[in-house]
């Protein structure tokens, strides 16, 4: 037992009695927490504005047995533009619905945080297309998770692939015409933006644009990949598919 300092972003929030709740973040050198907030829903508290979901903050917690409660927040990036645009809302949701529910708690997860954290800002800050940045975060989240296509042979047999034509998010690389049934058909363009997002990092992975079309194309291998390799489908993501949306 004892105080340490932690910080992270919150990721999701759980309501805890009257006015208190539970909030999971994703921490420097600690991964996926789930942190004790008391009285944090009351509107005069000191930890309402560190709490909230997509704030960076800074958190002084004591940790008893088998529970962590924060006793001091400060919050270093509260992200608030992703509160006024619908769009923005949406889609920042989705990325921490995504990482919330395949983080493991007590995993570090440094490289993670600091893709999310990038993302955001692409987002809120920089105004980038929030469709096209969560295409680019799963890409690059999916590598992070191991998930590395192979684009050189075929996922199936090992031929060589001289030209890629086809892919399978099941097989989890390119397919040869041979076997193009267990795929489906791929752009050149889906598969420069793919390579192009996995040999970069930092900020020069949100430095291109695609058409309205190989934006579909990836995000719809993109969910199929998400949903085959790590087992995951999200209410946040069910919610954007939507035809109204």
């Amino acid at each position: 037992m004892g105080t340490e300092k932690i910080t992270g972003i919150v990721l999701k929030e759980k309501e805890h009695g009257e006015s208190s709740k539970q909030i999971f973040v994703l921490a420097k050198q600690v991964g996926k927490i789930c942190l004790f907030a008391k009285g944090a829903r009351k509107p005069k508290s000191k930890l309402l504005a560190a709490t909230q979901p997509f704030c960076y903050s800074d958190f002084l917690v004591f940790q008893g047995r088998g529970f962590h409660s924060i006793t001091q927040g400060e919050s270093i990036e509260t992200f608030y533009e992703m509160r006024t645009d619908m769009d923005r809302f949406l889609y920042g949701s989705y990325l921490l619905e995504l990482v919330e529910r395949t983080s493991q708690e007590g995993m570090e997860q440094d490289d993670v945080l600091e893709l999310l954290l990038r993302t955001l800002w692409q987002i809120a800050k920089r105004k980038d297309n929030p469709r096209l940045c969560s295409v680019i975060f799963g890409l690059k989240f999916l590598q992070y998770s191991g998930w590395m296509p192979d684009m050189e042979c075929c996922a199936v047999c090992g031929a060589k692939v001289s030209e890629v034509s086809y892919f399978s998010a099941l097989a989890g690389g390119a397919v040869c015409t041979t076997h193009s049934e267990s795929g489906s058909p791929i752009s050149k363009g889906a598969i420069k933006a793919m390579e192009y997002v996995f040999h970069n990092s930092g900020q020069a992975i949100y430095r291109f644009r695609l058409s309205q079309e190989v934006l579909e194309e990836l995000e719809q291998l993109v969910d199929a990949s998400l949903q085959i390799h790590m087992n995951v489908k999200l209410k946040s993501k069910e919610f954007l598919d939507e035809p109204f949306f």
